[in-house]
């Protein structure tokens, strides 16, 4: 399954797919690895033009999962890609049970003035942010200001030392898998 899956994904919804668990508690866990797909993702920033784009992509992507695996969906991005599931979701909120988003930008590095957080007082769906303490791209302390106005559950798993990156945060897939059963 996991080659026509994963294989498959960025053609049918292009550069900004989400990661999607289901992680039924006694049940098998399915996930749509980015890393595993062979696909030509452009570097550096992504397209302002194609978030509309994007965000159908991860509607696509969570209905797929939804018709393949029973349980909770959540669906989770790093930066960018974590941005566009929340928004996907604000406006959906049917399309995930859960957000998992990595080092969610919520500004340009040196930038506070320009949040990216807008949506926030339409996101109904419950979410974990996981943020380095070192991210250019908002402090855990304008994390925590911003994600107040989320009606729905928010936690903060902040991550001692860590960049945008998240490189120092190997081994905490249990913690964030606890945090996420929500």
């Amino acid at each position: 399954m996991k080659e026509s899956l994963c294989s498959h994904i960025p053609a049918l919804f292009g550069p900004c797919w989400p990661c999607l668990f289901l992680p039924p508690p006694d049940g098998p866990r399915l996930s749509a690895d980015r890393s595993t797909a062979q696909c030509a993702i452009p570097p550096g920033p992504p397209f302002p033009a194609q978030a509309v784009r994007d965000r159908e992509g991860v509607r696509k992507a969570a209905a797929v999962m939804r018709s393949i695996a029973p349980g909770r969906l959540f669906a989770a991005g790093h930066s960018y890609g974590g941005r566009q599931s929340a928004m996907a979701a604000a406006e959906d909120p049917t399309m995930a049970d859960g957000l998992v988003l990595f080092s969610y930008p919520l500004h340009p590095p040196r930038k506070p003035e320009q949040l990216r957080t807008g949506f926030f007082s339409e996101l109904r769906t419950p979410a974990l942010f996981v943020h380095g303490t070192l991210d250019p791209f908002g402090s855990i302390d304008e994390l925590r200001a911003q994600i107040a106005a989320i009606p729905a559950r928010t936690d903060v798993l902040a991550v001692e030392g860590a960049a945008h990156d998240l490189k120092r945060a190997p081994g905490l897939a249990g913690e964030i898998v606890e945090r996420m059963l929500f």
